[in-house]
């Protein structure tokens, strides 16, 4: 199996962090959220992956992704590792620690959920999304783009301009996403809030004020989960990695100042 294409920032013995991008996203996305936990935790190694269609795993199909990501840790000799994920990455990283949760004791949730239970959203939102694959296939990117940014869910008093949104996002190949939509949309990922309560690690859910379905959604998570906090920021949105990166720095380095356990320890600490 194809391993994903990752950055790795930080020592190689530290403990580590592996962060999930969200959709049309890659891992760089995380770059100000990483340089300021590296500033806050200088010991802690952050692994930054590129998803499955996406940035330098176009190629890579958006299948069986907790074991390709399983196997991607291993080639870089990481055993446990605490995962946060962004979105669509928050939701991927959920199935992750569920799947394999000796191997990620910690999950950082930002603007994520545990999915859609009822059956008629599900096939509602599977169609819209099929239509959405569809326009990425026979349609202009640019205009898909700008329609994608001007949805709602990115409302935010911190919302960045159209045209910056379009230079970070136009070398992505619109075939390879429509893939990735038709494999992931929440319509077709199972909803995963019964298995919440299995979880034995510990967690840490954030949203965006002015985000209420997913502030509504890191709440009704913590109480779920057995250990849990979670952290709504005031005067942000959605986007979180680009509206507040300092401040979700900060919240997980505390989170993780309290998980020393996570990954490798560091020579000499």
């Amino acid at each position: 199996m194809e391993t994903l294409k990752l950055q790795n920032l930080g020592p190689a013995d530290g403990p580590a962090l592996v962060c999930l991008h969200g959709f049309l996203g890659t891992g760089s996305d995380w770059l100000p959220f990483a340089q300021e936990l590296q500033r806050l935790r200088p010991e802690i190694q952050i692994l930054l992956p590129d998803l499955p269609g996406h940035g330098e795993s176009v190629n890579i199909p958006p299948d069986n992704f907790s074991e390709r990501l399983i196997e991607s840790l291993d080639a870089a000799r990481i055993p446990r590792s605490a995962i946060a994920g962004y979105s669509l990455g928050g939701r991927l990283a959920l199935a992750a620690v569920i799947a394999h949760p000796h191997r990620f004791p910690a999950f950082i949730g930002i603007s994520a959920t545990a999915g859609i239970e009822s059956p008629l959203e599900r096939t509602t939102r599977r169609e819209a999304d099929a239509k959405l694959a569809q326009r990425l296939r026979e349609e202009s990117f640019d205009s898909f783009l700008r329609d994608w940014w001007s949805l709602p869910i990115f409302d935010s008093p911190k919302k960045i301009p159209v045209d910056e949104f379009l230079a970070s996002r136009l070398a992505q190949n619109p075939s390879a996403l429509a893939e990735v939509l038709d494999a992931w949309s929440p319509g077709v990922l199972p909803a995963l809030w019964n298995e919440l309560p299995y979880y034995s690690g510990t967690d840490l859910l954030l949203a965006g004020e002015s985000d209420s379905k997913y502030s509504l959604a890191a709440r009704r998570m913590s109480e779920a989960f057995r250990s849990a906090q979670t952290q709504i920021l005031p005067g942000c949105g959605h986007r979180l990695l680009d509206e507040a990166p300092q401040d979700l720095a900060r919240s997980v380095a505390e989170f993780l100042s309290a998980n020393f356990g996570i990954g490798p320890a560091k020579t000499g600490r």
